[in-house]
């Protein structure tokens, strides 16, 4: 089964729902799906970096912890 990575926005839930579904839809084998959750993240001492408002979604910086995960 492949890990697949999808970044998360609390303000843009239904887009991680859309793709999630497509990747469901068009893939063959199964999928384990992962939501990047910022807060998740930040709760489990995975995330520590101070807030930075130039980050333009929650994503912004988190999406280089999927080498670590």
């Amino acid at each position: 089964m492949n890990t697949v990575y999808i970044g998360y926005d609390s303000r843009e839930k239904i887009a991680s729902d859309v793709c999630e579904h497509s990747l469901r839809h068009t893939t063959e084998e199964p999928i384990d799906v992962k939501y990047l959750k910022l807060n998740e993240l930040k709760r489990k001492g995975v995330y520590t970096r101070p807030v930075d408002t130039l980050g333009s979604t929650e994503f912004t910086f988190i999406r280089f912890l999927i080498p670590y995960l």
